[in-house]
């Protein structure tokens, strides 16, 4: 999995009934673009530190104007 600043990110529901959450990638550790992202949560505006399982997406946005 490879994200830039300013990409989208989905995760998946973990369980049966359980919503998707999506996040803006606002920085990464490593210059190749691989896990750890630092993000921020869309529906709560949270910030955190993420390695998203195997399953979520990468939408590739361009590069962040956050």
């Amino acid at each position: 999995m490879h994200a830039k600043a300013g990409d989208r990110l989905v995760v998946n529901g973990g369980g049966e009934g359980e919503q998707g959450r999506a996040c803006a990638v606002l920085g990464l550790w490593d210059p190749g673009g691989e896990p750890p992202y630092y993000v921020q949560w869309y529906d709560t505006g949270d910030a955190s530190i993420l390695v998203p399982a195997l399953d979520a997406n990468i939408m590739n946005c361009g590069h962040s104007t956050l």
